[in-house]
Order: C-alpha cells, then sequence, then structure tokens
C-alpha cells in the first residue's frame, strides 16, 4: 500500500577547533617557538525522501574544510543511502556508502589525506516476545546486523 510522499531536509553543521600546541621536532625536544594550529569545518545539506510504506532514499552533500599548521584543505563528499522494509516479519533491510569524493590534497605537496569510502549493510528483525498478560500485545524486541567494508 503507498502512503503519501514523505520528505526531509537538514542542514548541518560540524567543527573542530582544538586549543594550540607547541611545534616540537627530534632536534628541538622542547619546542620551536612555534605554535601548531589545527581546525576542521563540515557543512552539509541532507535530502530524504519516503517512496513508499516500504522504501525510503536519502542523499547528503558536506563542504568539508581541514587546516594543520600552515596547510588548508577543500573538498566534497557525498553520502546516500536507502531502507527497504521487506514485509516479512518486520525485516528491514538498509545500505549506505559514505564519503564519496576525492582526497584532500596538502599544499603542493605530492601528499594527500585518504578520505576512506565505507558501504555499510545492515539488517534488523523484529520479534514479538512472550507475553505474561495475554489481553496486552506483546512488545516488540529488535535484532540487528551490520557489515561494513572499508576501501
Amino acid at each position: 500500500r503507498a502512503v503519501p510522499a514523505l520528505c526531509a531536509r537538514s542542514v548541518s553543521v560540524l567543527t573542530f577547533n582544538p586549543p594550540s600546541s607547541k611545534e616540537t621536532t627530534i632536534l628541538q625536544p622542547k619546542g620551536t617557538g612555534n605554535m601548531v594550529e589545527a581546525s576542521g569545518v563540515a557543512v552539509g545539506g541532507l535530502f530524504a525522501y519516503q517512496f513508499t510504506d516500504k522504501l525510503s532514499f536519502g542523499a547528503q552533500v558536506r563542504y568539508l574544510q581541514e587546516k594543520l599548521y600552515t596547510d588548508k584543505n577543500r573538498t566534497l563528499d557525498f553520502n546516500v543511502g536507502t531502507r527497504f522494509n521487506t514485509g516479512f516479519r518486520g525485516m528491514r533491510l538498509a545500505m549506505n556508502l559514505k564519503n564519496l569524493g576525492k582526497d584532500f590534497k596538502y599544499g603542493q605537496a605530492l601528499s594527500s589525506n585518504f578520505m576512506p569510502m565505507v558501504f555499510n549493510v545492515g539488517l534488523a528483525v523484529a520479534k514479538r516476545l512472550r507475553s505474561e498478560a495475554p489481553a496486552l500485545s506483546p512488545p516488540l524486541t529488535n535484532s540487528a546486523m551490520t557489515w561494513k567494508v572499508h576501501s
């Protein structure tokens, strides 16, 4: 049976700004006199849509920025996911793919910061527990399994 289409939109902001620390090297273990600063920010937008009472889909795009000492990096990443209610004994199947995007590049150096692409698959089953009171509906319990694949 189809339900009216439901959608959700969201905006997210994550920040990371630890305190500065003294720069040290092997030759100057007590410090060079320089301070090292680091920060990070992720600003994203999310859209989710429920197609039917059994199938829903969501997508997120994020602008990511990292700063470490004198290097500053920017990139975009995408996350997508879906959930399917099988209709069989409360079984639900969900999948998502995270961190689709380019790796961070550090300045003009050849090194880069690897962003791992992650694929998750989850399966959940709801089953009724036996109830002592026959007039009451027995409570539900959920069992779930998750598989993760990293690139």
